[in-house]
């Protein structure tokens, strides 16, 4: 449907696979800095004493194979559908984790589902130089380097 209902949008697994697939590899913010207010431990023993500010990345840890297995830098949205929960949002950085996880996570995931179900029901999208690669300038976001050229032609 063009403009799919909540409880069709909730039976769209795929689609649904296919976003967190393309947000896992592609993060909107690929790194960040967090300052701590107080001495803490970290899951593996470190310790970040106070005043210290920690730089992390969602890039790296959304393809670490320690979290993804051998194919973490393959686009496949079948793993997404293969877990028997969600994994922790530490390995999943693209909404954060911990105090700071977006709040609109389950929203922002919703909205696009529903575009996504939307663009594909009415266009039909082609790469213009198929197999080409993709580059990124990294910043506090993640554009292209050159783009992504497209042909959107409308379906029948």
């Amino acid at each position: 449907a063009v403009h799919p209902s909540y409880d069709q949008i909730r039976q769209l697994r795929f689609t649904r696979a296919c976003l967190l697939e393309a947000l896992r590899l592609h993060p909107s913010v690929p790194e960040d800095i967090k300052f701590a207010v107080r001495t803490g431990t970290l899951p593996d023993g470190s310790v970040i004493p106070a005043g210290c500010r920690l730089l992390y990345s969602p890039y790296v840890v959304n393809r670490s194979k320690a979290f993804w297995g051998a194919d973490a830098e393959d686009f496949r949205p079948s793993r997404w559908l293969e877990l028997d929960s969600m994994p922790s949002p530490y390995s999943y950085l693209s909404f954060n984790a911990g105090p700071r996880i977006c709040l609109g996570q389950r929203l922002a995931e919703i909205e696009g589902v529903y575009v996504l179900a939307g663009l594909l029901a009415r266009f039909k999208f082609s790469q213009v130089q198929p197999g080409s690669k993709v580059g990124y300038i990294f910043s506090t976001t993640l554009p292209m380097k050159e783009g992504l050229l497209v042909t959107v032609a409308e379906r029948e």
